[in-house]
């Protein structure tokens, strides 16, 4: 039983290191050509919620807290006022792109960018910000029901 805790606890660690990474990987575009990106923090959110909830999802029975049941009901607590915090960062963004457009990012530029360049980085800009919430929302909305069914699970001892 150490042994599957210590390994349990190494998943995690190497799965919050990946998290960490991959945060950095897809914000270093943004962070290196703005200033101040209004939505990096709701960003940096979302792609935190989006690989931990999909992670816990997936591999919930690997995880170090896999039968705390405090663990579980404060996920299914937290996870409904996430989602629909989650959402509303989609609509803020979507709202602040349609009330000034792509130029505003551009008004916080650290440097001059060539035309194509712009274009591209403001779609990746897009692009990623959609996905990783919209990940996170649909994991967030499936991490209560895992946590319904581990609940389940470990009620009629068919595992966690």
């Amino acid at each position: 039983m150490e042994q599957q805790k210590k390994l349990s606890v190494t998943l995690e660690i190497i799965f919050w290191i990946v998290t960490v990474i991959l945060c950095i990987g897809v914000l270093y575009p943004i962070h290196n050509n703005f200033n101040n990106f209004p939505f990096l923090g709701k960003n940096v959110l979302a792609i935190i919620v989006f690989v931990s909830y999909t992670r816990y999802v997936f591999l919930w029975q690997y995880t170090l807290f896999a039968t705390s049941t405090a663990i579980r009901i404060a996920f299914i607590i937290t996870a409904i006022p996430l989602v629909f915090y989650l959402i509303q960062n989609m609509n803020g963004f979507q709202s602040y792109l349609d009330d000034y457009g792509y130029d505003a990012f551009m008004d916080l530029s650290k440097r001059e960018l060539s035309d194509g360049a712009k274009a591209e980085l403001l779609q990746y800009i897009k692009s990623e910000f959609l996905f990783f919430n919209t990940g996170a929302v649909i994991s967030g909305i499936f991490l209560p029901l895992r946590m319904i069914m581990s609940f389940w699970r470990t009620k009629n001892n068919k595992g966690v």
